[in-house]
């Protein structure tokens, strides 16, 4: 099975830093390290921000992929080699 686009850069994103918003309104932010191929993550030291701004430090958090509304990606994901191959493409 080929991988897709965003689930290439999310495997990309492994052992950075990165913000996840569940679609109950919960902001999950922490170190990715690991993935499957339908976006379910564990993530380490992890800092979870309730929708009432209410923050809980957690030290490990699998988050199951059907639940992510979007992930902001780390900005250092615009040197990867995988974006950098699309660039020459265009």
């Amino acid at each position: 099975m080929k991988l897709s686009v965003p689930l290439k850069l999310l495997y990309e994103c492994e052992n950075f830093q990165l913000t996840v918003e569940l679609d109950n309104g919960v902001k999950v932010t922490g170190k990715l390290m690991q993935m499957d191929d339908l976006m379910n993550l564990t993530l380490d030291d992890v800092v979870l921000t309730e929708a009432n701004g209410h923050n809980i430090k957690v030290e490990r958090m699998m988050v199951r992929g059907s639940l992510i509304q979007f992930i902001v990606l780390p900005p250092i994901l615009r040197h990867s080699p995988f974006l950098k191959a699309d660039e020459t493409r265009a």
